[in-house]
């Protein structure tokens, strides 16, 4: 993940040339979107390291997960995240 999404879909894009299959590890949150745009998805690995953080953890269901809906990355931090650190302009 350290090359971010568009980083990504370049090394799948490269792996479906040569028929390979791609896996990212870590962040099941942003993956499932990487995962649901790529021909050549092997599957996405879940931990649930991160659902305390969200309002709305993605979870998967049957042992699939899917793509939050909402704008943007569709994920909301939990606001009590931020009670101690305060941003000001």
């Amino acid at each position: 993940m350290r090359g971010g999404l568009t980083e990504l879909r370049r090394i799948a894009a490269i792996a479906e040339i040569h028929g390979i299959k791609i896996a990212p590890h870590l962040f099941p949150e942003l993956m499932s979107y990487l995962l649901a745009s790529i021909p050549n998805a092997s599957w996405l690995e879940y931990m649930g390291w991160h659902d305390d953080l969200f309002t709305q953890p993605v979870l998967p269901v049957a042992g699939i997960i899917r793509p939050p809906t909402a704008p943007g990355h569709g994920l909301t931090f939990k606001p009590e995240l931020f009670t101690e650190y305060r941003l000001t302009p």
